[in-house]
């Protein structure tokens, strides 16, 4: 049984990689199952041939490029749940403070709104499975969630009672886009997490609901964006990129090429665009970059993205495992293919090859950035020189803000301890914060972070049990001492108060690439020097 299982998936591999391997195939079917009877019967222990089978396709894989992977169905299963395009649920978000669960958020629109559930609510029981007064685990709360599929029933505590909900769940799509606000008349930010089949319907929405005098100029963020599938970002630069110019080229290993053009629609044709790119900037967010870059339609800020440009394709097998196998590669307007190099066999070097930029000073000094040995393209306008096989170089270097920052605030941004820290913080004092500052707008102009409270942070972290009740903003004058630390407790204040918009508007304020765009957008003249 399980040689057949190794001559069927030996065989599904093999097929994949063309008609050169098939005089091979009888062969190396033949061997492969020579191997493993041997080790069956010869091995003195127990094997595990399932796991011998998924490790040697894993290995299998390692021989072509890094983007090509091998899922067993239980990896295959946990990935496709922690990056769901889709999740069910009610649209509300709770956590525990001290032995009580406590609703955080409350998604407008949602089932959990038009219920009546709220922010701050104390929640006894879910599916009369009681859950307060004692601590359970993510995984345990999920099971009880997902005990019942159509409705959830919350009792939450009023006075020295409880009070029950019974709400239907809904299946909603994830949202992609993490930010969007107008810091002045003639702007918009937005901010794109990753790539989705709703990405583009999302971007449509985003800019329809801004006015077109707001999209005058557009600070499109994809630093930290991972990437994902492509048909947005067709949709995307369809709003940006002028009717009938290249977007992007995709070339499948038996040459076929396809090449994607831009119509007529779009909200952007006459915006400038602004692009914020960064080491972790990859695939689709690439994608428009680059396109936008080549097209000569809008101004790359930041520093060199991920360099990946080889696309794949999902095949789903018997058992539900599931393999990615690349399939073609991306071309950008100029004909470039921003692909950086990867050893067969040895991929460590392509994984930490961002890390070694830092090693080069890449990350703060531009003329770190080698092109030697590059090949060199022009862009479709104006003819500006770009390189392939690097990523995208920025029109413009914004050195990593690595000033200020001490490494205790690089570890609790991490371990999320700032932002457990705000929401403790808020529900100890959401009554008088509501009353002393209810909209973003005074809280943002008024709400300032006392030393005290930066104190009160690191005993916090030494110790999650302190409490918060004697602490305040407005105990002590506030210093520059801290600064940096001081914006990130604000904005993570600011999170759990209002929302993403509001967190990332207190951040950007002190982000350096953000400001290099602000600075273009108060004086077009130098945006349109870029293009010279």
């Amino acid at each position: 049984m399980k040689t057949k299982l190794i001559l069927i998936t030996a065989a599904m591999l093999l097929a994949i990689s063309g008609t050169r391997a098939q005089s091979d195939l009888s062969t190396g079917l033949d061997k492969f199952d020579e191997v493993m009877r041997i080790v069956t019967e010869t091995y003195p222990d127990t094997i595990n041939q399932e796991r011998l089978i998924d490790n040697a396709i894993k290995m299998l894989f390692r021989q072509l490029d890094p983007h090509t992977t091998y899922k067993t169905s239980a990896e295959a299963e946990e990935e496709q749940r922690q990056q769901s395009y889709e999740k069910i649920g009610i649209g509300a978000a709770c956590r525990y403070f001290d032995d009580t669960l406590t609703i955080i958020s409350v998604s407008p629109k949602s089932p959990a709104r038009k219920a009546g559930l709220r922010v701050g609510m104390q929640v006894d029981s879910i599916n009369n499975q009681p859950v307060t007064h004692r601590i359970l685990t993510n995984e345990e709360i999920l099971g009880i969630i997902n005990s019942r599929k159509d409705t959830l029933t919350i009792s939450v505590i009023r006075g020295k009672g409880t009070k029950r909900y019974i709400i239907p769940t809904s299946k909603t799509p994830r949202s992609t886009i993490d930010a969007l606000y107008s810091p002045n008349d003639s702007t918009t930010y937005i901010r794109i997490s990753t790539f989705t089949k709703f990405t583009g319907d999302e971007f449509d929405k985003a800019l329809s609901s801004c006015g077109r005098k707001r999209l005058r100029n557009v600070i499109m963020d994809l630093r930290d964006n991972p990437g994902g599938t492509l048909n947005p970002c067709v949709q995307i630069c369809n709003h940006i990129i002028p009717e009938n110019c290249t977007i992007f080229t995709t070339y499948a290993a038996d040459d076929e090429s396809k090449a994607e053009f831009a119509d007529k629609t779009g909200l952007l044709k006459n915006s400038r665009i602004y692009i914020l790119v960064n080491e972790n900037s990859a695939s689709a967010s690439e994608v428009v970059a680059s396109s936008v870059q080549d097209n000569d339609r809008g101004v790359v800020i930041g520093r060199r993205s991920y360099g990946k440009a080889l696309t794949q394709q999902i095949i789903w097998l018997k058992d539900g495992s599931k393999l990615s196998i690349t399939n073609g590669r991306i071309y950008s307007p100029s004909g470039r293919c921003i692909q950086k190099p990867y050893i067969r066999g040895n991929f460590d070097s392509y994984y930490n090859e961002t890390s070694t930029r830092k090693y080069r000073k890449e990350h703060l000094v531009r003329d770190s950035i080698s092109t030697a040995g590059k090949p060199m393209y022009k862009t479709v306008m104006k003819h500006r020189t770009v390189y392939g096989e690097m990523g995208v170089i920025p029109d413009i270097f914004v050195p990593e803000d690595s000033t200020n920052i001490p490494k205790q605030v690089h570890d609790s941004l991490y371990a999320f301890n700032v932002e457990n820290f705000a929401y403790e913080y808020v529900n100890t004092h959401r009554a008088r914060l509501s009353t002393k500052y209810g909209s973003f707008n005074r809280f943002y102009n008024n709400f300032k972070i006392s030393d005290l409270m930066v104190e009160a942070f690191r005993r916090y972290l030494k110790d999650n049990a302190y409490k918060l009740q004697n602490v305040m903003e407005e105990f002590n004058t506030p210093t520059n001492k801290d600064y940096r630390l001081k914006v990130e407790i604000k904005a993570c204040i600011a999170l759990v108060l209002y929302g993403n918009n509001e967190y990332r508007q207190i951040l950007n304020d002190y982000d350096s690439d953000y400001k290099a765009a602000m600075s273009l957008i108060a004086d077009p003249q130098s945006y349109w020097k870029h293009f010279e």
